[in-house]
């Protein structure tokens, strides 16, 4: 019986045959050798730094590394292991609706909340969904120990005391891209502020139904033109910053408006720009296109970033 390749290797109940590389005169291109070779120490070699990044595919370099995830290599001879990424799903083991959206700790209720494009999730031991079905939540507040739901410049947002139902505000300017907690002009009382795309700025005391105590919005103090919308705001030496695509702005307690960085974003419009914000000690760190900014107490503004000090790196990436 004729054989069709060169070789057959049966383990149990499994058969590979294998076909040998043969040359321009049809010999087959390997060699048997019975010999034992003779022992050779094991190649080691020894590294402690890997500040340029992931890329090494052949040892060339003594500071690189071949791939990694969830590692932090921007200090000189150390490697930081990041946090255990796991799957977010409900209490029946289903994933989620869609993709999370944001994450918030409600304090009053003790309770962590996710939002998704469809549905707001309640972390008991698991996920479970709100009562109420609430879609396109794009941020959550506390305030007053009541927490509110934006959902964007043409949806009236929602308000909840334990996060499971929800319900729809009737004040007449209820709209609302997001949230802030900070003090009133006067520094007296806290408030709840809120932004509206494209330009629009304003505070209540009490963003409820009228019915339940609420306080109409006052009106809004407009941030720039509304060719370019506000991303983000937030409070640092106590004054009220308001990011857009194409600038930072502060209020003062009269309601003016200035201009924080009128040079520095003049031509790089971003709708990133602002988008993410963080404190951290004294100063706080927001997003500027594909890096950061810092802005002291002192309102010293300087870009930076984690990779800023670090020479020749071997990759770039965003600020997420």
């Amino acid at each position: 019986m004729p054989h069709t390749h060169d070789h057959e290797l049966k383990i149990d109940s499994t058969t590979d045959q294998f076909t040998l590389i043969r040359d321009d005169q049809g010999r087959a291109m390997y060699q048997v050798i019975e010999e034992v070779p003779p022992y050779q120490v094991n190649l080691k070699f020894v590294q402690t730094d890997w500040l340029g990044g992931h890329g090494q595919f052949a040892a060339k370099t003594n500071d690189r590394y071949f791939e990694g995830q969830s590692i932090d290599t921007t200090q000189p001879g150390r490697v930081f292991l990041g946090p255990l990424i796991t799957e977010v799903k409900e209490n029946d083991g289903t994933t989620l609706d869609s993709a999370p959206v944001c994450f918030f700790w409600a304090e009053t209720a003790g309770k962590w909340l996710c939002a998704t494009a469809g549905k707001v999730y309640i972390y008991g031991t698991t996920w479970t969904a709100a009562t109420t079905t609430l879609a396109g939540v794009l941020q959550f507040a506390e305030f007053n120990g009541i927490i509110y739901a934006a959902l964007g410049a043409s949806t009236k947002y929602y308000y909840s005391s334990d996060g499971s139902t929800w319900t729809q505000t009737d004040l007449t300017d209820g709209y609302a891209n997001a949230f802030l907690v900070a003090p009133n002009p006067d520094g007296t009382a806290e408030n709840l502020w809120k932004f509206k795309t494209p330009n629009e700025l304003s505070r209540t005391t009490d963003g409820r139904t009228e019915a339940a105590g609420g306080i109409q919005w006052e009106s809004a103090t407009y941030i720039g033109e509304t060719a370019n919308n506000i991303t983000g705001f937030f409070v640092n030496a106590d004054k009220l910053y308001v990011g857009k695509e194409d600038g930072l702005f502060w209020v003062d307690s009269f309601g003016g408006v200035h201009n924080e960085m009128p040079g520095e974003l003049k031509i790089n419009h971003s709708t990133d720009n602002f988008k993410y914000i963080a404190n951290w000690q004294t100063s706080t760190y927001f997003s500027l296109q594909r890096g950061m900014g810092e802005l002291t107490t002192s309102a010293t503004f300087r870009p930076m970033g984690c990779l800023a000090d670090i020479d020749d790196i071997g990759k770039v990436g965003d600020i997420v």
